[in-house]
């Protein structure tokens, strides 16, 4: 499978990625790039730098991206993330470094092994939108963009139609939804679900390594708990391992096609994915590989199983 390289914004369900995708055997992350989103994009660049030492890959380089979305203002998720962004979880500081200019790191990537790399967009897209203004048609260079966003059928997450990551940098998803990249969107319909209980977490880190084991159920507590006291439900979505997972094992959902744009003027849908499902469609947008239903059981075990194996460092 093509190396990935992971575009975040860490972000509880962004560390849960990152630990899956290194924790999985044939998975073979290159590259981290942070963005602003869930956090600011120093502190997320922290958060991926100490999740990296925390799975023994310090080895691995991280670019920090950009610090504001193309247009408006940062929106942040700290209500449900936590102020660190990690929850209640504690991770040792990191002497790693990060590079700036992501946008320019992805677009050499490209560039210099063409069809090569798959990227893993997770949060707000302005890195590789970016990436696409300074050097047109880049992201066609890419394998695949697999990107955790938007909603097609079911309501946003912050506003009646928009979903946090495409709402942050509207401007942004435009571009890369514009483009010519083969995108395969992994949005709120099926991500939701993916939802894990508090229960389902503890006994699928049973004989987990208790450092992985401690830092994942101290990092979900806090987004369960909201889960629980704000929204009336059991658990927490794993929107952003879902997204992961299947950037590795596409046959483990049930894609549709839909023609795609993103809104970008609206004062109430801004963010918003607008899909043409009429008889005779007249909407140009592009058309884009949706992941629309998964078997939760199936993919549950998929991501306990290699993290409750997982005893050391692959390089």
């Amino acid at each position: 499978m093509p190396p990935l390289i992971l575009d975040m914004d860490p972000g509880v369900d962004d560390a849960l990625a990152l630990v899956w995708s290194l924790a999985w055997a044939e998975c073979d992350v290159c590259a981290v790039m942070t963005v602003s989103g869930n956090v600011d994009v120093d502190l997320g660049t922290s958060n991926a730098l100490r999740l990296l030492a925390l799975m023994g890959r310090p080895d691995i380089p991280v670019y920090r991206g950009e610090r504001r979305p193309l247009e408006g203002e940062p929106i942040r998720a700290a209500h449900i993330h936590g102020g660190t962004g990690l929850g209640e979880a504690q991770l040792p500081s990191s002497t790693g470094t990060a590079d700036s200019g992501a946008s320019a790191a992805l677009s050499d990537r490209l560039r210099s092994e063409p069809d090569r790399y798959s990227i893993v967009a997770v949060g707000p897209l302005t890195n590789l939108a970016t990436a696409e203004l300074n050097d047109p048609g880049v992201l066609a260079k890419a394998s695949e963009v697999y990107v955790m966003g938007g909603a097609i059928h079911v309501p946003g997450n912050v506003t009646p139609t928009g979903e946090f990551n495409l709402v942050s940098d509207p401007r942004a998803a435009s571009i890369v939804f514009e483009s010519n990249a083969t995108i395969r969107l992994v949005p709120l319909d099926v991500t939701r679900k993916m939802r894990v209980t508090q229960a389902e977490m503890k006994e699928g880190l049973t004989d987990c390594p208790a450092e992985i084991r401690d830092f994942l159920m101290a990092a979900t507590s806090t987004p369960m708990k909201i889960g629980r006291e704000k929204y009336g439900y059991d658990g927490m979505y794993l929107h952003d391992p879902l997204t992961a997972m299947l950037s590795v094992e596409p046959m483990w959902a049930e894609w549709e096609t839909f023609h795609i744009q993103i809104e970008t003027q609206g004062e109430f849908t801004h963010g918003q994915i607008v899909v043409d499902e009429r008889s005779q469609p007249v909407h140009q947008g592009k058309p884009i590989q949706v992941a629309m239903d998964i078997d939760r059981r199936k993919l549950l075990d998929a991501f306990f199983q290699p993290i409750r194996s997982w005893r050391g460092a692959k390089k």
